[in-house]
C-alpha cells in the first residue's frame, strides 16, 4: 500500500463536501487490496466507542448502544477502521488518530438503501476519558 493512498483518504475525510467521496475512495483503493488487508492489527478503542455512542445519540435523539465493534489499526498511518452496530443498524467507521477526524456510515434499515454519513472530530482528554469535540454535519444518501 502506498502512503499516498492514506494521505489522499485523509484529505478526503477532512475536506469532502460530498461524503460519498471518502467512502468510495476507501472501497476503491483499500477494501479489496490484499496488502491493505494484511497491514493492520485488531484493536479496541474506548475513544471511538464513546464517539460513536455520542454520534448515535445525536443522530437518533435517544440513548444508543454500540455493539459488536471490530476495529483494525494500521499504526504506521495512524488509521483505524472497522464495523459495528449502532442501535441495531450496521455501521462502518474510519478514523485518523493523528488529526482526530473520522467518518461513520450507518445503514438506516435492512429494507432501505438509505445511509447516514457523518464526519466527526474527537480526542481523548488526559484524565477525563474520551470526548467528542465536534459533529459538524451529516449527509443522508439513498
Amino acid at each position: 500500500m502506498k502512503v499516498e493512498h492514506f494521505l489522499a483518504l485523509k484529505e478526503k475525510i477532512l475536506g469532502a463536501e460530498n461524503f460519498n467521496e471518502p467512502w468510495e475512495y476507501f472501497f476503491d483503493h483499500f477494501s479489496e487490496n490484499p496488502a491493505f488487508m494484511n497491514m493492520g492489527k485488531k484493536t479496541q478503542s474506548p475513544l471511538l466507542q464513546s464517539i460513536l455512542e455520542e454520534v448515535g445519540e445525536r443522530l437518533f435523539r435517544q440513548k444508543v448502544k454500540v455493539t459488536g465493534m471490530m476495529l483494525t489499526e494500521i499504526s504506521q498511518h495512524n488509521f483505524v477502521h472497522g464495523a459495528c452496530s449502532v442501535q441495531g443498524r450496521l455501521a462502518s467507521v474510519m478514523f485518523f488518530k493523528d488529526v482526530n477526524v473520522g467518518m461513520l456510515s450507518i445503514l438506516s434499515s435492512a429494507q432501505s438503501h438509505e445511509v447516514s454519513m457523518i464526519r466527526f472530530t474527537g480526542v481523548e482528554l488526559k484524565g477525563k476519558g474520551p470526548f467528542m469535540i465536534d459533529f459538524p454535519k451529516y449527509r443522508v444518501v439513498h
